[in-house]
């Protein structure tokens, strides 16, 4: 008799089942919501990725190569004696081209 009253006890009324679930398929619907608007997201990522990151490191090789090849020699300083050495200048090398 005392399991059979413990059953009734834990049992779901109908109306409170159907309320829950109700609940449940809410929250399952907002959850599905943010999964398709993450993944809209992530898929515009990738598409952004693949069209343009190439260029964009493209640029930045050649803007590395324009800085090395024409833009005049710099002075460094050595890290390990501080001593400066100073750049040759490059307009004596245009000119012994130029002859």
């Amino acid at each position: 008799m005392v399991e059979i009253m413990a059953l009734k006890v834990a049992k779901l009324d109908l109306t409170e089942f159907e309320q829950k679930m109700k609940t449940f398929d809410e929250q399952l619907e907002t959850i599905r919501y943010a999964t398709y608007d993450s993944f809209k997201a992530l898929k515009a990522t990738d598409n952004y990725l693949e069209k343009y990151l190439p260029f964009m490191v493209q640029n930045l090789i050649s803007q590395n190569f324009s800085v090395l090849l024409v833009s005049p020699p710099r002075n460094q300083i050595n890290e390990n004696t501080g001593q400066i050495t100073f750049a040759p200048d490059r307009s004596e090398w245009t000119a012994k081209e130029k002859k």
